[in-house]
């Protein structure tokens, strides 16, 4: 099974899990409505259900989490280097001469300011 294959099927199943488990309070919801069992055990099943479905979902996605951040990590240090690939050596050339003029106006800009500054007596 390819890495893409097993993740959608491990999303698929956390999905399933949870639809089953909503079904199962559905069930219980239908129960109590109507009316022929004693209510309180009825709620009190929903409860368990809900709390093992709420429990459940949040180390799930803990664990998706993680597994999701270092995909993530991985991915972008290969869409870097793809980028890096395509790049054009005459880009980074053109990046360093346009800095170069950035500073050389940046100096002109501080010289400009230092004239207007009246000196400073000892």
């Amino acid at each position: 099974m390819t890495p893409a294959l097993h993740k959608l099927e491990i999303y698929r199943r956390v999905f399933a899990l949870n639809r089953a488990l909503t079904m199962v309070v559905l069930n219980c919801d239908q129960l109590e409505k109507l009316g022929f069992f004693r209510p309180e055990p009825v709620r009190a099943w929903r409860i368990t259900i809900q709390l093992l479905q709420s429990e459940a979902n949040s180390e799930l996605i803990e664990a998706l989490q993680s597994w999701e951040e270092k995909e993530s990590f991985h991915f972008d240090q290969m869409h870097r280097e793809w980028e890096k690939q395509l790049q054009d050596p005459n880009d980074v050339l053109l990046a360093a001469e346009e800095r170069k003029r950035e500073i050389r106006e940046q100096l002109k800009e501080l010289k400009q300011t230092q004239k207007r500054r009246p000196a400073r007596k000892p």
